[in-house]
C-alpha cells in the first residue's frame, strides 16, 4: 500500500487503534478510507484532526471552517464520500484527475478507493511497513544508553523520528 511517508503510516495506524476501527484483523472500510486520506500529510492532518472524534468525522463543519486548497478540498470531499455516501458534495472523477495537488495526492486518492472497496488486513499494512507492529520505550531507552542519536535510533528501529521522540524522555 502506498504511503506518502512514515508519518502518514504512523498517523493512519494510530487513528485505527485510537478509534477501534479494526475488526477480526480487518480495517473497517469507511473509517479506514477516511483516516487514510486525512492522515496523508501535515497540511491536511493539521486542519482535520479536531473534527474526528468517537462519534465520527464532521466533514461538513471542517469544510466550512477550514481553508483548503482546491486539491486538498477534493481529497477531503473524497474522504467524506467514501466515509458516508450521503455527503452533500459529490466529487466528479475529472476532479481527481485535474485538481489534486501533485502525483502523491492522486496516489492517496487511489489507495483510499482500494481501502473502501476491499477488505484490507491490518497485518498487510504493518507488514508493508517493514517494522514490528510496536516498539517499546525500553527499546528506545536501550539505544539511548548506547549513545544513539534520535535519528540513528529511528533508522535502527525502522520507525519515524516522532515515535522515537515520544519514547525518548525515559521510562
Amino acid at each position: 500500500m502506498y504511503f506518502k511517508n512514515e508519518d502518514h503510516k504512523e498517523r493512519f495506524l494510530e487513528l485505527l487503534e485510537k478509534y477501534n476501527r479494526v475488526y477480526d484483523g480487518l480495517i473497517e472500510n469507511e473509517y479506514g478510507a477516511a483516516f487514510y486520506i486525512l492522515s496523508a500529510d501535515n497540511e491536511i492532518w493539521s486542519k482535520s484532526r479536531n473534527y474526528i472524534d468517537i462519534d465520527g468525522i464532521d466533514f461538513e463543519t471542517m469544510l466550512q471552517e477550514k481553508d483548503f486548497s482546491t486539491g486538498y478540498a477534493v481529497l477531503v470531499k473524497l474522504a467524506a464520500n467514501l466515509f458516508n455516501g450521503n455527503f452533500t458534495e459529490d466529487i466528479a472523477p475529472i476532479e481527481l484527475c485535474c485538481c489534486l495537488d501533485g502525483e502523491s495526492n492522486f496516489k492517496v486518492a487511489l489507495a483510499a478507493l482500494q481501502i473502501r472497496k476491499y477488505k484490507i488486513s491490518l497485518e498487510e499494512i504493518t507488514t508493508s511497513l517493514g517494522r514490528p507492529k510496536r516498539i517499546t520505550s525500553e527499546e528506545v531507552q536501550e539505544l539511548k544508553k548506547k549513545g544513539f542519536t534520535q535519528e540513528r535510533a529511528a533508522r535502527e528501529l525502522n520507525v519515524s523520528i516522532s515515535t522515537i521522540r515520544r519514547n525518548w524522555g525515559g521510562v
